[in-house]
Parts: structure tokens; sequence; C-alpha cells
């Protein structure tokens, strides 16, 4: 039986969706909580990581899209299903090989259906290019993916760190240090290669094996005196021979906040 989550912003919406999963698909489904915002959606997934399907409302309260999920969920194990109250011919570039949808007021053989062929799709994994795939859709209809924080776990407990409040990061082996502007420091056994392929490459750039460093915090760089970069709050760290001719032409391109 393959564990859910509803995604919504709307509690009537919620129950509704609830009810009709009890109903039609029990024996399918097995809804383990319900989120208003995509915070607790990761939060969640982060807890319950048997968690396999996940239904989504595309438009979620105060401005937020559904689909700044998806940096989140993992291709090889999560599928999603969209709910939405528009109309159908307005979602049908949604319509992907390993996602299905629903249009509000939902009708059960229509959830009948979507439900079935998410089995379907985990079943055979046969969502291999999903994440590619939905960042590609979402490029090409100019969908923004506003989800712009980082989820560290502290304790027993997620903390949500917002990009922009992040120095630098430090790898070392199989863990990575996170620093950042207020001071704090967060230990996480993820590989700093990992949050290079995490963060977005415009903002972050990597300066050498073992430091990641976000662009809009650079004060000054030194090429004279051994290809030093300062950041906010007096660090120095030093660029890499390898990376040096690279970085010189991403700050010079102009793109960096002058802060």
């Amino acid at each position: 039986m393959l564990k859910a989550i509803i995604v919504e912003d709307e509690p009537t919406a919620q129950e509704v969706l609830t009810d009709l999963l009890s109903i039609y698909v029990k024996d399918k489904i097995e809804v383990v909580g319900s989120c208003s915002t995509i915070e607790n959606a990761v939060e969640l997934l982060f807890k319950r990581t048997e968690i396999q399907l996940i239904f989504l409302d595309i438009q979620l309260g105060e401005g937020r899209s559904g689909f700044e999920l998806f940096k989140y969920l993992s291709p090889e194990k999560h599928t999603v299903i969209f709910t939405t109250a528009f109309e159908k011919h307005a979602v049908q570039a949604l319509k992907l090989n390993a996602i299905d949808y629903l249009v509000k007021p939902i009708h059960f053989p229509d959830l009948i259906l979507a439900v079935n062929k998410a089995i379907e799709t985990l079943k055979f994994k046969a969502n291999s290019a999903y994440l590619e795939t939905i960042y590609h859709e979402l490029k090409n209809h100019n969908l923004d993916l506003k989800f712009n924080k980082l989820a560290v776990l502290k304790g027993e407990e997620y903390i949500f760190i917002p990009f922009s409040r992040i120095n630098y990061l430090e790898g070392d082996g199989n863990y990575t240090k996170i620093f950042t502007l207020d001071g704090d420091t967060f230990q996480t056994p993820k590989t700093l290669k990992t949050y290079e392929e995490i963060l977005p490459k415009e903002l972050f750039y990597r300066i050498h094996k073992s430091h990641l460093i976000n662009l809009n915090c650079i004060k000054k760089y030194n090429r004279i005196d051994g290809n030093l970069v300062y950041l906010q709050n007096n660090i120095c760290l030093s660029v890499s021979k390898r990376n040096a001719e690279n970085f010189l032409r991403i700050i010079q391109s102009g793109v960096i906040d002058s802060n």
C-alpha cells in the first residue's frame, strides 16, 4: 500500500480529497499526513521516508507554487498527482508521462485512474528522468521555483535557511559545514558535491574542492596575492588555480549584487 501526503492550503479541499481516497482507493493508498505549506511538506517528507505519492496543489496561498516542492523530491522514489482549480486546457502542458493531474472538483473516476497510473509509475520506476523533465517544462512555461531555502536537520527538527543567508559551505569528506551570515554553523552528513548540485548555480560557486561560496557575499577578490576571495563576516578563502580563470569570468560578468 502506497503512503501518500496531501499538500493543499484549503482545509475543505484537504478533507474532500482525504474522503475520496478513503472511499475509492482505501486498499491502495494510505494518507499519512496533510500539509498547507511547502515548508511543512518538506519537513514531513524528511520525517516519513516511506512516502511515495504526493497530491500537490499547483496554486498555494500567498502566491506560492506547488512546483517549489520538486527540488526536494527523489526521482526514484516519489511521484506526484497535481490538483488544480484551472480548466484542463490550462494545465495540459503539465501532463507528462510520469505525472497526472486532477481538476477540482475532483471526480472519483479520474481519481482512480490517476492513482493507478501513479502505482504503475512507481512499480516500474518509469520516472527516471522525472525531475529533469519537470524543470524543462517549468522553464518552457516560465513557471517560477520560489522556494529558496535549505532544509537542515538540527536535533529533532529541521531548520530552513534562506539561500541569501548562507555565506559559504565547507566540505570535509562526507560532511559539510554551512556557515550563515548570522554567525550560525550547521554540520550535515552530506558531501559538498551534493550541495553544489542542490543550490542554484547562478548564486553559488565552488571556488575550491573544500569551499562553495555565495557569490552575493563577496566583498573583494585579490588575484595578486594567492587568488583570495573575501566574504562577509571577515572570511578569507582561497580560489584554486584550476577554478581561478572561470571564477574571474563569472565575477566580471556583472551579475553579482553589490551589497
